[in-house]
Parts: structure tokens; C-alpha cells; sequence
């Protein structure tokens, strides 16, 4: 089962996924919009993305691996 939490900007839509993917649960993680380069506009964010944001950063190489930017999935889309 995939237990990845994606979080959504206040407003826009990003064509990147910044993503911080477990280092022992294969399909767990955290998934933030952001641009080519991988800023994530934390302004953007709500107030529960933005904690996640912050403690998944604070835990690169302890629970999770470094991020990685990704092109977001059109899936789901209209």
C-alpha cells in the first residue's frame, strides 16, 4: 500500500514534486510542490504541509532519503 502524503500549494500548480521518499518503508514518504530546481514555496503551503515540510528536511539520512524533483504525474487530471 502507498502511504505517500502529497501536498497541495494554497494556490497554482506546480510542475515539479519535491520528493522525500522513507528510507525503510518502501512507498512512504512526503511529496511537495515546487519548481524545476526544487524550491518549495513554503508561503504556498498550508500550516500542516509546512510542518511536514520542515520535519521531513529535519530527517534527510535519519528516516528518509535525500529529495529528489520530480515531474508531477498528470494521473487524476481533467
Amino acid at each position: 500500500m502507498n502511504d505517500t502524503t502529497r501536498m497541495q500549494p494554497a494556490a497554482g500548480s506546480a510542475q515539479y514534486e519535491l520528493c522525500y521518499w522513507h528510507l525503510f518503508e518502501t512507498g512512504h514518504g512526503f511529496v511537495f510542490p515546487c519548481d524545476a530546481q526544487g524550491h518549495v514555496i513554503a508561503d504556498a503551503l498550508s500550516e500542516r504541509a509546512l510542518h511536514s515540510y520542515r520535519d521531513a528536511r529535519s530527517r534527510v539520512g535519519i528516516e528518509f532519503g535525500w529529495p529528489r524533483v520530480e515531474r508531477r504525474s498528470q494521473e487524476g487530471r481533467s
